[in-house]
């Protein structure tokens, strides 16, 4: 036996035979097995499990349950204990604030005082489409954040501390308000630098617009977290996503060109293809188109007709589109849109009028994301051996 000098931690080692140069005689397995100990120990918990549902089951405490707290309870504590994390973290944090500002500030001086000639159409549609850097951005500062804490998650669910639920739901709400604050950054320092129509209309909708946009792209970033085991893995398949997302939205290829296989369903399935036909058809819908000298198309006319007469002989303006500009020396010059609704119609096929069906699309696609987190959280819970 261990006596009162004996540390009780070396006995035990000694007694069982443990370490390099450490032997025993005895089967402890076998000898455990064997013992009145283990009879009185396998007896005293078939007790307690045919006792307990009579002894703990109450009004007051209602019957046993895997976690000691409600679901709700545990969505508010885990939604505070994030809030706190991602306060304590200003690299993350704050950090997606100045990223917001200086790609802001590179965007507005680039496409600086945006004029409505022709030309300029594309460069207020390029303008929009690289605005979705900001979008690619987040997803890559929100995914490892999502891996990190997902890790932790694992960890807390095995010491049944909360479901995961909670955690799935709350890491999504978590991003939201810090998302929305980076948009609203965003979008005060193109919009008006960058001469973009400032109705309150087309200004509300651009905002609301723009914070879709990025809330889905948070959540498109964690349902990839979600979704994948590892950071490796996660970061090997968002460039190939990013690729389908903004290659076949119709702004790099319009719609007509896209081969027909992509056109007729990855377009359709595309969200960048309901982001960019919302936000550039609310920049473009009240554009009239004033030509400079550079952009008209320079013709001349036979004698004895003006600019006019010619045209009306020619239709040059097919479909009413377009307008003929006479110079001071009696030449013309053919202007080939006279608003922007004529450019995104007739060049990218899209249409003004499903502006808020294209909002409603983007909704329900932020949606799917927050459903594929909480599915894909829920089977992934277990921490892998």
């Amino acid at each position: 036996p261990c006596t009162e000098s004996e540390n009780p931690a070396e006995y035990i080692l000694e007694a069982i035979g443990a370490g390099v140069h450490g032997k025993s005689n005895v089967d402890w397995p076998a000898a455990w097995r064997d013992s009145p100990e283990r009879t009185s120990i396998t007896a005293e918990l078939a007790e307690i499990q045919r006792t307990a549902p009579t002894i703990y089951t109450s009004d007051e405490n209602g019957p046993a349950r895997e976690f000691s707290t409600s679901i709700w309870y545990q969505t508010m504590e885990v939604y505070k204990h994030l809030n706190l994390i991602w306060w304590r973290d200003p690299f993350y944090t704050f950090g997606s604030f100045v990223q917001s500002i200086l790609c802001a500030l590179i965007l507005a001086f680039t496409f600086y005082d945006l004029k409505n000639s022709s030309s300029d159409m594309e460069q207020r549609m390029f303008l929009i489409f690289e605005a979705l850097i900001l979008g690619i951005l987040v997803i890559y500062v929100c995914l490892p954040q999502f891996l990190i804490q997902k890790e932790y998650f694992k960890r807390d669910y095995a010491s049944k501390f909360y479901s995961w639920f909670p955690f799935a739901i709350s890491i999504v709400i978590v991003e939201i308000p810090y998302t929305i604050i980076s948009g609203s950054l965003f979008f005060f320092i193109i919009y008006w630098t960058c001469g973009i129509d400032s109705t309150g209309e087309n200004g509300f909708y651009f905002w609301i617009m723009f914070m879709m946009m990025l809330l889905f792209m948070c959540s498109f970033g964690q349902a990839v977290g979600a979704v994948c085991v590892n950071m490796f893995l996660a970061f090997t398949i968002v460039p190939l996503l990013i690729i389908f997302l903004f290659l076949f939205c119709g702004v790099m290829v319009p719609y007509q060109s896209i081969p027909y296989f992509w056109r007729s369903w990855i377009y359709h399935l595309n969200p960048a293809t309901y982001i960019m036909e919302g936000l550039i058809t609310s920049v473009l819908k009240n554009v009239d188109i004033t030509c400079e000298t550079k952009d008209l198309i320079p013709f001349t006319a036979p004698d004895g007709y003006t600019c006019d007469q010619y045209n009306a002989i020619g239709n040059f303006t097919t479909n009413n589109m377009g307008n003929i500009h006479t110079f001071d020396d009696g030449s013309c010059g053919y202007c080939t849109y006279k608003s922007g609704t004529e450019y995104f119609e007739n060049v990218l096929s899209w249409d003004s009028g499903h502006r808020w069906r294209n909002f409603g699309v983007l909704t329900g696609f932020w949606v799917f994301n927050i459903f594929m987190v909480i599915g894909f959280v829920y089977l992934s819970k277990r921490a892998k051996r």
